[in-house]
């Protein structure tokens, strides 16, 4: 029996397995092309008065205000606009804190009688608590 012959048969054998197990692992053209499901989305709306809901419409309008200590004095101050924290810390003897556009802000300030707050220029009073809200309504 001539090895060369069956060293060729073998290598033929081996090559057209390798073809049939590459070509079986392909993806089939023209077959199954659908996806899987894709979950629905339920957009509910509520009309006005339909199950206590109601549409509100946010009539603030946005302002510029400022926290300042007084000359000589000092005061621990947080101040949060539009639900973010804005500024914590102390203020002393003239610094400031300004800020323009804002639709709320909360200010908390330890020592009321050692700071001042404006709003639009206003001059604001600060409650006993030392705890204010700011806002501005449009018409």
């Amino acid at each position: 029996m001539n090895w060369r012959v069956v060293a060729v048969v073998a290598a033929a054998i081996a090559l057209f397995a390798v073809v049939i197990y590459l070509i079986g692992g392909l993806p089939k053209r023209g077959g199954d092309t659908t996806l899987p499901p894709t979950p629905t989305e339920t957009t509910t709306t509520a009309e006005e008065g339909a199950s206590g809901a109601s549409i509100t419409e946010d009539t603030r309008a946005p302002f510029t205000f400022s926290v300042k200590a007084k000359e000589g004095k000092a005061t621990e101050v947080k101040i949060i606009t539009d639900d973010v924290i804005a500024y914590e810390g102390t203020l002393t003897s003239g610094d400031e804190q300004s800020f323009d556009g804002v639709l709320e802000a909360k200010i908390t300030i330890s020592q009321r009688k050692n700071a001042t707050v404006t709003q639009n220029g206003t001059n604001i009073p600060i409650p006993e608590d030392g705890e204010l809200t700011l806002e501005l309504r449009g018409d």
